[in-house]
């Protein structure tokens, strides 16, 4: 038994797959972070494309508002797939095209605070 090296499996952790562990694979958490991604730049697509259709200067701030934290979301995404050591890519999600066919600017801005939800959600 001397000859046995100790270790315990908290050592060992980090040698396992997480799900193991009840934690995503990387291909899952790749996976989930890319579609919020996706999400995400359709956000900010919307609120840019959607400018020229704010009724009020108000509405205008709102979506400006809206861009800047979708494009924040943006950035935090890109950065974590980067700290794990995994790719991102370019794509915009559907998203964006849904709801910039919305023609009624209330409905629109209603149509992204359920987007947002969903991703507050996953």
């Amino acid at each position: 038994m001397a000859d046995k090296p100790l270790y315990s499996s908290p050592c060992g952790m980090a040698d396992t797959d997480p799900a193991y562990h009840g934690f995503l694979t990387t291909e899952e958490l790749h996976e989930l972070l890319t579609t919020l991604l996706h999400a995400e730049r359709a956000g900010v697509r919307v609120c840019h494309l959607s400018r020229h259709d704010a009724p009020t200067r108000q509405s205008l701030e709102l979506l400006r508002d809206i861009q800047r934290d979708e494009t924040r979301s943006c950035r935090g995404l890109i950065n974590s797939l980067k700290h794990l050591g995994l790719e991102s890519d370019n794509i915009v999600g559907d998203f964006a095209h849904q709801c910039l066919a919305i023609a009624d600017f209330d409905d629109r801005l209603r149509f992204l605070n359920r987007g947002q939800g969903w991703v507050a959600k996953k």
